[in-house]
């Protein structure tokens, strides 16, 4: 990662770095909505990380699906991982992220290149649109949105759950800005542990044979895993 921009965020979260160390001791790392609300020093250094990631990012490498393939596996980031847990089966042709862009964020895997990997045996998504907001070579403690209140949902109708980065100062070289990041750090295997995106739609739905069904209904592609 660019030595300059490290300089830089540590200047910008050095206001409330002794705050931060001190959360870290009491909160878990994976801390989600249903803690809400943040306090202020947290929330601003979730929103920090996430706009300087978005401000030096090369996103004409992490946008270009030759280059960055991302993939979702159902359940993995929440707490279902059936097709009725991500989409209204009651609103097959209005359903967001099959019809129409979906607001609320969504976290990922995602690989360098055009390459199509996940475990066997695993209902997973690709995506036909997408705009990633962030990446991080390991689990980035972003916000469970299956935990969401009613009052965050409303909060937040407008532009959809946000997903925002929780990572103790030490650990922001997890952060990888452009292709040449993964190939610094082999022992990450040129993968994305979490990567969000927004505005997503599905491309194909992989699972299993009894699903096609369904899955062509809602207007998905299909393939088994």
């Amino acid at each position: 990662m660019n030595n300059n921009l490290r300089e830089f965020v540590n200047e910008v979260l050095s206001d409330f770095r002794d705050e931060l160390t001190s959360q870290y001791r009491t909160r878990s790392f994976s801390a989600g909505l249903e803690h809400s609300p943040l306090n202020k020093a947290e929330m601003t250094y979730r929103r920090e990380i996430k706009q300087l990631w978005n401000l030096h990012a090369d996103h004409s490498f992490f946008e270009n699906p030759q280059q960055f393939t991302v993939v979702h596996e159902l359940g993995k980031f929440s707490t279902g991982d059936r097709l009725n847990d991500y989409f209204d089966i009651a609103a097959i042709g209005n359903n967001p992220g099959i019809d129409k862009p979906a607001r609320n964020e969504l976290s990922c895997y995602a690989y360098v290149g055009n390459t199509h990997k996940t475990r066997s045996h695993v209902r997973h998504f690709t995506f036909k649109q997408k705009r990633v907001t962030f990446v991080s070579f390991v689990d980035a403690g972003t916000e469970w949105l299956s935990k969401a209140r009613n009052s965050d949902k409303e909060f937040y109708k407008s532009s959809g759950l946000p997903k925002r980065p929780q990572f103790s100062p030490e650990k922001l070289n997890f952060i990888p800005l452009n292709k040449e990041d993964f190939i610094a750090k082999p022992r990450f295997h040129m993968k994305s542990e979490e990567t969000v995106i927004a505005h997503w739609i599905v491309d194909t739905y992989y699972g299993h044979p009894d699903e096609q069904e369904l899955a062509e209904r809602l207007g998905l592609k299909f393939e088994r895993f």
